[in-house]
């Protein structure tokens, strides 16, 4: 049965404690703790309607809360105390609480856990707000049984930390991975550079080689991950309510890395022939395992966050194979045999000459990234589960930028290797448009209809509150990344891969982290962290294309 339960957390600026009590009150009864020393009242609102305030001061602080619309119902309440537990019942549920501690339980009337507080209960954290001592507070709360969530489809049947803990993995995931997808990138550059040329017997080499690469780059994230995944994310701060979920998502994630990196440089070599339709095939095959598995590993076998995780692994282990198969099948010169693998020196020392700067990029950026993260974690499990929601989204909408990213880079390599200038202006005019149109479709879809989308992930006002924000803010604008990730392929098929990198780290990373040194450090307000994307991208992309004209102009003399 579905409750309504508001709750409020008031912020106060000073200490009291005087030993535990509890006074019944005509809408619900005040109590005080001892240790540690807490002031608290229930309130009903009605029967289904619940207001829990609790304050570290003396006296309950005037400062209302936003969500708290309707004035208190004449409400009939039973009470049952025993020792420091008491209980308050109402026509439709019964609210239970510790005395000695001031954690809540709710539960209907046939004695079925609703919500029930976590150990961590309630903390108040001290602040500055606008000059005056104050407390951030988190409050964690589970749903009985406790369960994990990784997708859409789990996230219907688990608690909204379970969804914060797999969100604040994100840019953890994406800093240890996109210096070898940068790698990646350089052995489709080559490639292409060598079919412009028609240099067919170097092919071979680099094919061979950068699948080597995968190989090693997979086994080494594979074994990093298990390492350094709890010290990163106690590092980003994340919250105490979260991080063992966190860390167990994060370790079973990077077991499948290995054949993470086997599709992301099988893919690679696929789209340095023009071939994006197989890749694209892949990954919507292991989008379809990937459900299926968390429904069977979530819903099913109630695994939590671990069947979340082991369901991404799965899904890397479908695409990676399926990428196998194209390549061992594939024509030459192209083709894999896995008799002929190698690690050949002048392939490596061409494909690292490309992806190392697009792989320190991607590193950097995603560093800005795990920086806004932290500053994300501040605002609790709703404020990061809440991103976490907006970002698969924001994600559609991206990879359609970097679905003609990639392309431009593998058409403008292999026009620039035959010398065609012509062919290399319309690539950009053309990638750019397709990029622009595309991705504001999309973006569009997912602002004007996000109160459908964000549904579907949680019921969470708070979580819901915050996903909104971001949508709104970020989603909206998400095509602008079309000005520097164009621009930056298509310097990148003309072999100029540093200066992409260069402007980028300093127009996106350095520029979010001086925002949150600053701005954000100021002012404790998620709408100014967000807004930092918009500014960041305008700024970047300004850059970058012009980068990419003055280097075309000096490139076609």
């Amino acid at each position: 049965m579905k409750k309504e339960i508001l709750f409020l957390a008031v912020l106060a600026t000073c200490l009291s404690s005087f030993g535990q009590t509890f006074e019944k009150t005509a809408q619900g009864g005040k109590f005080q703790t001892a240790q540690p020393t807490l002031n608290g009242e229930v309130i009903f609102y009605s029967p289904s309607i619940v207001r829990i305030v609790k304050y570290p001061s003396a006296e309950m602080p005037e400062k209302k809360s936003y969500p708290v619309i309707k004035t208190p119902e004449k409400v009939e309440i039973s009470y049952k105390q025993n020792g420091n537990t008491v209980c308050m019942t109402s026509g439709k549920m019964t609210v239970t609480l510790d005395v000695a501690t001031g954690k809540v339980t709710y539960t209907d009337l046939k004695g079925e856990t609703l919500l029930k507080e976590k150990v961590e209960g309630t903390n108040f954290i001290p602040r500055k707000d606008v000059n005056r001592d104050t407390f951030t507070v988190s409050q964690a709360f589970s749903l009985e049984p406790e369960e994990g969530v990784g997708t859409a489809v789990v996230g219907r049947f688990a608690s909204s930390e379970a969804l914060a803990a797999v969100g604040s993995n994100s840019s953890v995931i994406a800093l240890m991975v996109t210096l070898f997808s940068g790698i990646s990138l350089g052995s489709n550059v080559v490639i292409a550079n060598y079919i412009g040329q028609n240099d067919t017997k170097r092919i071979p080499r680099v094919v061979h080689t950068a699948v080597s690469l995968a190989l090693l780059s997979g086994v080494f994230l594979l074994i990093l991950g298990q390492f350094v995944a709890h010290p990163i994310l106690l590092l980003m701060g994340a919250p105490k309510d979260i991080i063992h979920l966190a860390t167990l998502y994060l370790r079973i994630y990077f077991l499948g890395m290995p054949f993470f990196m086997l599709y992301d440089f099988g893919a690679s070599i696929l789209r340095s022939i023009g071939d994006t339709r197989r890749p694209m095939y892949a990954l919507i095959v292991s989008g379809v395992v990937n459900v299926i598995l968390n429904l069977l590993f979530v819903v099913v076998f109630h695994m939590g966050v671990a069947g979340a995780g082991l369901a991404t692994v799965g899904a890397n282990a479908t695409s990676a194979v399926q990428i196998l198969y194209f390549l061992t099948h594939e024509e030459l010169p192209i083709r894999l045999s896995f008799k002929s693998l190698t690690i050949d020196r002048d392939a490596v020392s061409k494909i690292l000459k490309i992806g190392v700067p697009a792989g320190l990029q991607g590193m950097v950026f995603s560093l800005a990234n795990v920086c806004i993260q932290s500053g994300i974690n501040s605002f609790g499990a709703g404020g990061i589960a809440g991103s976490a929601v907006e970002l698969n989204y924001e994600y559609f909408a991206y990879y359609l930028v970097n679905a003609f990213a990639q392309t431009v880079v593998t058409f403008t390599g292999q026009n620039y290797g035959a010398k065609d200038e012509a062919r290399c202006k319309k690539i950009f005019r053309l990638g750019m448009l397709c990029s622009v149109i595309s991705c504001g479709i999309l973006s569009t879809i997912f602002v004007v209809f996000r109160t459908f989308f964000i549904g579907l992930f949680t019921s969470d006002p708070s979580v819901y509150h915050y996903a909104q924000l971001r949508f709104l803010i970020v989603l909206t604008f998400e095509c602008l990344t079309s000005s520097y990730e164009i621009s930056g392929g298509c310097l990148r098929g003309f072999g100029r891969s540093m200066t992409p990198a260069i402007l980028t780290v300093f127009g996106s990373c350095v520029l979010r982290l001086i925002w949150l040194a600053t701005v954000c450090n100021w002012f404790h307000d998620y709408k100014l962290l967000m807004a930092i994307y918009p500014i960041s991208w305008v700024l970047t992309g300004t850059m970058v294309l012009v980068a990419y004209f003055r280097t075309r102009k000096k490139l076609f003399l």
